[in-house]
């Protein structure tokens, strides 16, 4: 299988920005109240997760669902 050729990266707006600083948060108490201690991430389509507020939701949501946190 041949690997996902990048994603080309906009730049976020303002609003876009906001939203992802949120998620972060979201996500570094998720991490806080699981004891997760590392994880890994990746997408399919070569796009970073880490610049996109629901995919950094998706793993806080994730790890305050999962049966061991």
């Amino acid at each position: 299988m041949a690997a996902a050729a990048p994603v080309e990266r906009k730049p976020l707006t303002p609003e876009q920005l906001g939203e992802l600083q949120e998620a972060w948060a979201e996500l570094r108490q998720a991490i806080k109240e699981s004891g997760v201690t590392s994880f890994r991430a990746c997408t399919r389509d070569g796009s970073l997760w880490e610049e996109n507020a629901n995919s950094v939701r998706f793993i806080a949501r994730t790890l305050r669902d999962s049966p061991e946190a």
